[in-house]
């Protein structure tokens, strides 16, 4: 656990020093934008567009969530992850997935995988607070909540639960806390 964290700390710290940049096909370099538009709440009160996290696969993958079909949104993410082997989206929703299933640690899992593939997934972050906090973690949570802040500090819902989980710990926010 702490060689996650500390790998946590040291991927955050480049970020917070460094630009991010990816060469283009053009080998022109374009920071990295990570998306606002993202699954912040749970599935069954999210109203996904095409042009929202993960695209058309997203929407469909959200659509086929609120109509309760489980089976064939674990066949489209299946599928999505074999096309698409470096994209972060289809296992933030893998994980989006286990957590409505209250498998907490299997949405601990795929969501490592979305950060192990693009470290400044916000929603991968975000997610992880949610099941940390469903297994009553509340440190690890608010480390998660935190790291979605930085990868995408406008995230209203990491912003919310992190406050939750403050007031839960004690009430100041980490960096202002006796130790």
């Amino acid at each position: 656990m702490k060689n996650v964290l500390l790998r946590k700390i040291l991927i955050f710290s480049i970020f917070q020093i460094f630009p991010v940049y990816f060469l283009g096909a053009a080998g022109n370099r374009e920071p990295v934008k990570v998306s606002t538009n993202s699954p912040h709440s749970l599935p069954s009160g999210a109203n996904m567009g095409a042009n929202e996290f993960g695209g058309s696969k997203g929407a469909e993958v959200m659509r086929l969530l609120k109509s309760g079909k489980r089976g064939e949104v674990e066949d489209l993410i299946h599928q999505w992850m074999k096309e698409e082997k470096q994209s972060a989206s289809p296992w933030v929703y893998a994980g989006i997935l286990k957590f409505e299933e209250k498998k907490y640690k299997s949405c601990l899992s795929y969501c490592e995988k979305a950060i192990d593939k693009a470290p400044q997934t916000a929603q991968a972050y975000y997610w992880r607070g949610r099941a940390y906090e469903e297994l009553n973690k509340y440190l690890d949570a608010e480390n998660e909540y935190q790291a979605a802040l930085i990868a995408d500090p406008d995230y209203a819902e990491a912003k919310l639960r992190l406050s939750g989980v403050e007031a839960l710990l004690g009430g100041a926010p980490s960096g202002k806390r006796n130790p």
